[in-house]
């Protein structure tokens, strides 16, 4: 994927780790999304990692497993996850999409913690159910095509 031409959806995936590696959970979504990566129907979509407890030379594995559609990985603010201010996520994301001039870029996140989103974004929030994430991410994609862009922050 070029990174310099904007995706029509950037799929966003919290990443926690325990020990340097993501949690089961999120090893099942990361599989999943992987799959899907390496398959024709993720075409024009990018994936971004968020709130991620990662070192930076992860970025050519993650790179690697997602096809190419990695697009990198959201800042944590100065003041870290513990002491988050409300919608620490929602803030993460939109910097990450402003710093690529991408502010009105379809987005959607899979993410259990929704109070991390404003009640405006929680449409865009997604259950993490692991092997469900292509199907949510098809029906998402066809709902959002149904509507108006107002679901885009």
């Amino acid at each position: 994927m070029n990174t310099l031409t904007p995706p029509q959806l950037v799929v966003c995936l919290p990443i926690e780790t325990v020990d340097g590696s993501p949690v089961a959970k999120q090893r099942e979504m990361i599989n999943s999304l992987a799959a899907l990566a390496h398959s024709d129907s993720m075409e024009n979509m990018g994936i971004v990692l968020t709130s991620p407890i990662l070192c930076e030379d992860s970025n050519e594995r993650f790179s690697y497993m997602f096809n190419d559609h990695y697009l990198g990985h959201t800042t944590i603010l100065d003041n870290g996850l513990y002491y988050a201010p409300a919608h620490q996520r929602y803030i993460e994301i939109m910097a990450f999409l402003r710093s690529r001039n991408w502010p009105h870029i379809d987005w959607m996140a899979f993410d259990s913690q929704t109070e991390q989103y404003p009640e405006k974004c929680r449409d865009n929030v997604h259950e993490p159910t692991g092997e469900n994430i292509q199907k949510q991410i098809f029906l998402y994609i066809e709902k959002t095509t149904r509507n108006d862009s107002s679901h885009v922050a």
